[in-house]
């Protein structure tokens, strides 16, 4: 995540949270793919969730905050693009303050003009 060091106790306060939805690659479903929810606490280990072959994804116990998403695909599976695979440029972010569900998260392998 961009913005440098966030300051502040860990875990930090408003509880633990769930959030589950799905990964698209240029509109297709992105199946076993690594996603990893990276704090903005950079000393929190990022959080590892695996999609289904169906590119959805479901984790638990999340501790409330600002995370970005960086994507990375498992072994044998489909090429993600650079941007998405690392925590400083990814573009997916999502802020955990209660459980999320149906969060969307298309890529493109287009490169940006």
């Amino acid at each position: 995540c961009r913005g440098g060091l966030a300051v502040g106790r860990w875990p930090p306060a408003g509880g633990r949270h769930s959030v589950s939805g799905t990964v698209l690659l240029d509109n297709r479903p992105l199946g076993n793919a690594k996603l990893y929810f990276h704090s903005r606490d950079r000393w929190a280990e990022p959080i590892r969730v695996i999609t289904t072959p169906g590119g959805n994804f479901h984790a638990e116990d999340i501790p409330a905050g600002e995370y970005c998403v960086s994507v990375t695909a498992a072994a044998g599976g489909v090429e993600v693009p650079n941007q998405y695979r690392s925590q400083e440029s990814t573009p997916f972010r999502i802020q955990l303050r209660r459980d999320r569900a149906n969060v969307r998260m298309v890529a493109s392998s287009r490169t940006a003009r």
